[in-house]
């Protein structure tokens, strides 16, 4: 369910530093030998993203289908295909 909250600035710019941090460590990865994790790990950074943008808009996606939600509102907000 797509929720109105406060917006917060400060919680995107973390969630973006966050998802930069993962990305750099995945780099240093060996992406085959840690498949799983490497896969987990690009996921959670496009989610990062996606709720970094969705906090400074105001908007929150919670329960059950809150990150299909989530990228949903995202693409449509945004023209994202």
């Amino acid at each position: 369910m797509i929720q109105k909250v406060t917006k917060n600035r400060a919680k995107a710019i973390s969630l973006i530093a966050t998802s930069k941090q993962t990305l750099e460590r995945l780099n240093t990865t060996d992406k085959e030998k840690y498949a799983s994790n490497t896969v987990v790990d690009y996921y959670d950074s496009i989610h990062d993203i996606l709720e970094s943008i969705s906090s400074t808009e105001g908007i929150k996606a919670r329960g059950e289908g809150a990150h299909k939600e989530l990228i949903d509102h995202v693409c449509k907000t945004h023209t994202f295909s």
